[in-house]
């Protein structure tokens, strides 16, 4: 959903969220988090934006007010746009050296030609260099709706009392979803890149079309993944490259 020239705008605004709230600043937010024990989360990827939060019992009512303004009522205030900009940039920056992160966003970029998915949710110094308060708070308006929104909650809690936070927390939020994102319905041709580092090791990618995860093979395929490389320490992958042979320190195999 990031504008095209403002890649990395969900991920700025949604970090922007715990930065001052209502007549809350940054730290009289956080001051109020931690006189109630109460933990958030907020945060986007490629594709989803997401918003956690950890707090007791006895302070549930409290936290809930709190995680709502937060939501609803953000200040945007000058300072932590722009500590929030640094941060971001200084991140860019480390990346732009990490061999890991290269392969990934070159990957990406060849993989999904043309499609947000090609884009880095990360944004660039460009695209950071660029957002604006106005842009942020456009952000805000798409991310903050009730279509489309998953919810999960663990704890001493029963239903009557859950649907109660859901409400308090979604009710007044206006009752539209994000735009769809375009389906990736073909694949690129297949191809090399080879990106020079002076660097002591190597970091290799491949990749290629997957299933959709509505595919009625997919769970299958997760657990024949996990099996060959996705299982940690206990993958087939790892132990046939890493353990017996010593080829490479780590490797891998995902479904995303």
């Amino acid at each position: 959903m990031d504008p095209a020239g403002k890649e990395g705008l969900a991920q700025f605004t949604m970090s922007l969220l715990q930065e001052g709230a209502g007549d809350l600043d940054t730290v009289a937010f956080s001051n109020r988090a931690d006189e109630i024990s109460a933990r958030f989360g907020f945060g986007a990827g490629r594709d989803s934006s997401s918003i956690s939060a950890r707090f007791l019992v006895e302070t549930l009512d409290e936290s809930v007010d709190l995680m709502a303004l937060a939501m609803k009522r953000p200040r945007f205030d000058p300072e932590p746009i722009e500590l929030t900009r640094r941060q971001i940039l200084s991140g860019i920056a480390q990346s732009a050296t990490d061999p890991s992160s290269i392969a990934r966003k070159a990957w990406a970029a060849q993989a999904y030609p043309d499609h947000p998915y090609g884009r880095p949710s990360s944004g660039t110094r460009e695209s950071i260099a660029s957002i604006t308060l106005e842009d942020v708070q456009a952000m805000h308006e798409v991310l903050f709706a009730r279509g489309g929104v998953h919810i999960s909650i663990v704890g001493a809690i029963d239903a009557v009392r859950a649907g109660e936070v859901v409400d308090r927390l979604l009710s007044d939020l206006p009752d539209t979803a994000p735009p769809d994102v375009p389906r990736v319905e073909t694949a690129p041709p297949p191809g090399l890149t080879v990106i020079e580092q002076d660097v002591p090791q190597s970091v290799a990618l491949l990749g290629h079309g997957g299933l959709r995860r509505s595919d009625p093979d997919y769970i299958a395929a997760y657990v024949m993944n996990y099996i060959l490389g996705g299982g940690g320490l206990t993958s087939r992958l790892t132990e046939e490259v890493r353990e017996k042979r010593g080829l490479a320190y780590s490797v891998t195999s995902s479904l995303i």
